[in-house]
């Protein structure tokens, strides 16, 4: 009995763990494409451009702002389905002159 149970732990702890996994890599692939994104976008000035990016990083874009010569990008990413469940990740990017 003890046997069963410390494999149903340790499954349950190797599940968690991939989970957990999922999780950190969407969260770095939104902040990959948005920090892309918010660069091709700061060259071209364009929403377009940056858009372009996020998409070809394998995330989606959901929202940008070109104001002056500041582009402001955010890109989400989905996990995968596991037990059920999906995360959406965001992350917000600013690429542009240097602030004083």
């Amino acid at each position: 009995m003890l046997t069963v149970a410390m494999a149903a732990l340790l499954l349950m702890v190797a599940v968690v763990a991939v989970g957990m996994g999922q999780v950190i890599a969407s969260r770095h692939t939104a902040a990959a494409a948005a920090d892309l994104g918010a660069l091709a976008g700061a060259v071209e000035a364009s929403c377009a451009a940056a858009t372009r990016v996020v998409i070809a990083n394998d995330a989606e874009p959901v929202d940008c702002t070109v104001t002056g010569s500041d582009v402001v990008v955010t890109a989400a990413s989905r996990t995968h389905t596991l037990l059920g469940l999906r995360w959406t990740l965001r992350s917000t990017a600013r690429a542009g002159p240097a602030r004083r």
